[in-house]
């Protein structure tokens, strides 16, 4: 079968949208509560294992498609999100079998598949890799978009077990069929069978964690990232406490969702005149700057601010990829990414507590926190270098 580097992209765009249902947990959440008659905090807990378990899989998965290739890694990882998915429509009362099924399965499956993806189309498109991660990041995004009336059409008339039953079959429809494209270039293939190339540069992860840039490329990650998730599932009580209608709320939900997907796309083609790290300062800036804005903003004003978090928020997703190759190589460049989410992760699990825990010392105090946090990524990011970092660089 003969393969290009369109085809790569193509496959790797409809695969990332299908993941990108991760991101509407929220549209989930309150029916699985309903359903199974836990708490909100029970039922939330299901995103943050999967968090978890996406980071193992973006280590694990970069690390086997750099032994095996990236077909077999995705392919594999294919039918662990679609089994986790499955296996979860079986949930009885306890939650801890939908912790391990769509949670653990399906999470573990899906980070392999991003991280897999990412670092094959930047090996096909090694000029423009931050174009081509770019476009596929924003698929991710766009899926939120695409498959949230799905995924409400779908529980209003099939309820939750038939739900994440019709989720399987999706997943395994589109990321098996999508799998069998994702190869490696002829050229990169070669360094297995001895010949030298400069695809051949790159840390491996021992090497990268042995690197203090390494620390300081995933705690600017960390640090970018608050606003929008203690934001994101307060969205709704935010746009009712600032005046907003509920026809317009429903758009704000879909406009953030929208934008996010934007901010994947754009920020790539900033950072390809100003820079990865001049862009990732200009997104963090801008985060503050909105998050200031949300807290004595009403009405539509408060709504551009959390739009202007969401670009920002993808934005930021649209870099990281790029500069950790570009500091640490190509070689490994999906397994050490996968390290680098480690920041994220941490950002996920933690960020939306800020809200409830600073709202007693004020209304204003929430925001304001997140607006010190991206001021401190943007000092943080000052520090990141823009040369590759290896014994081999040439």
């Amino acid at each position: 079968m003969k393969h290009s580097k369109w085809t790569v992209l193509i496959s790797s765009v409809f695969m990332q949208m299908v993941l990108g249902i991760i991101y509407i947990w929220g549209v989930f959440q309150p029916e699985v509560a309903l359903h199974y008659g836990w708490s909100t905090p029970v039922s939330a807990a299901v995103f943050s294992v999967m968090i978890v378990f996406i980071i193992t899989g973006s280590i694990l998965g970069g690390k086997l498609q750099d032994i095996y290739s990236p077909r077999p890694v995705i392919l594999i990882s294919g039918v662990f999100v679609s089994i986790g998915a499955f296996l979860a429509s079986f949930t009885k009362s306890s939650p801890i079998w939908m912790y391990f099924s769509y949670g653990g399965l399906s999470g573990i499956g899906i980070g392999a598949i991003y991280t897999t993806t990412i670092a094959a189309a930047q090996k096909w498109f090694k000029e423009k890799s931050p174009l081509a991660t770019g476009i596929i990041l924003g698929a991710l995004g766009f899926g939120g978009v695409v498959f949230t009336p799905v995924a409400q059409f779908l529980l209003s008339h099939y309820g939750v077990p038939g739900t994440f039953r019709a989720l399987s079959l999706i997943y395994f429809i589109i990321c098996i069929g999508g799998g069998v494209f994702i190869v490696n270039p002829a050229a990169y293939e070669e360094i297995n069978k001895g010949e030298k190339s400069a695809f051949l540069k790159g840390m491996s992860n021992k090497e990268m964690l042995g690197q203090p840039m390494y620390y300081i490329l995933t705690v600017a990650m960390m640090f970018s990232l608050p606003a929008f998730f203690m934001m994101a599932p307060i969205l709704k009580v935010l746009c009712l406490e600032r005046g907003v209608s509920e026809k317009v709320r429903a758009y704000a939900v879909m406009s953030v969702a929208l934008l996010n997907c934007v901010g994947r796309f754009v920020s790539p083609v900033i950072s390809k005149r100003i820079g990865d790290k001049n862009t990732l300062v200009l997104l963090n800036i801008v985060t503050a700057a909105s998050s200031i804005g949300m807290a004595f903003s009403y009405g539509w004003l408060c709504i551009l601010f959390m739009c202007l978090i969401a670009v920002c928020f993808g934005g930021v997703f649209g870099v990281f990829p790029s500069m950790t190759s570009k500091l640490f190589g190509m070689k490994n460049a999906a397994s050490n990414y996968g390290f680098v989410l480690i920041g994220y992760g941490i950002s996920a699990i933690f960020a939306p507590g800020i809200y409830g825990i600073t709202v007693p010392l004020g209304r204003y105090a929430p925001f304001i926190t997140v607006a010190v946090i991206s001021i401190a990524a943007v000092i943080i990011s000052r520090f990141i270098g823009e040369n590759y970092l290896g014994k081999d660089a040439v």
